[in-house]
């Protein structure tokens, strides 16, 4: 007879083996989006009371750092959430990082944010997948599944 491993289990060995590390900001406009996530997330709680921004989207943000170093790419992990949640405008946060920076964290902040009425009659969930499929961009698919891997945990 096979013997199956329940996902309690499993779940701490994959906390610890994703655990990116506490968040540090490397640059400065990594740490300005920080701070900016921490304002738009303010008294935001998680499911189990944790403070949303500080153990969320800062882990996001780290795992990307640690995988990409890319200070877009960890901006966006940051900010990941601020439109759906906070309300917050993809025009906002391009102009709050000047330049090509800014563009570029608004653009994937865009391609992993929710859709939150399909026109086509599908759901929110597959509306999303495709819109995501259609950016065609990494950065866009890595935010995500960084986001994903998270809840996940």
């Amino acid at each position: 007879m096979v013997q199956i491993e329940t996902i309690r289990e499993l779940r701490p060995k994959l906390a610890e083996e994703f655990n990116p590390g506490e968040f540090v900001a490397r640059t400065p406009a990594i740490a300005e989006a920080y701070r900016w996530g921490q304002q738009l997330h303010a008294g935001q709680k998680r499911l189990s009371g944790e403070p949303y921004f500080e153990t969320h989207c800062a882990w996001v943000a780290m795992f990307l750092d640690n995988l990409v170093g890319n200070e877009a790419w960890t901006i966006a992990g940051l900010l990941h959430d601020s439109v759906e949640d906070s309300g917050e405008s993809l025009a906002r946060i391009r102009d709050h990082f000047p330049g090509p920076l800014g563009a570029e964290v608004a653009h994937i902040v865009d391609g992993v944010t929710k859709i939150s009425n399909p026109r086509d009659g599908s759901s929110r969930e597959i509306a999303t997948l495709r819109k995501i499929a259609q950016f065609r961009d990494p950065a866009v698919f890595v935010v995500k599944l960084a986001d994903k891997s998270h809840n996940m945990l």
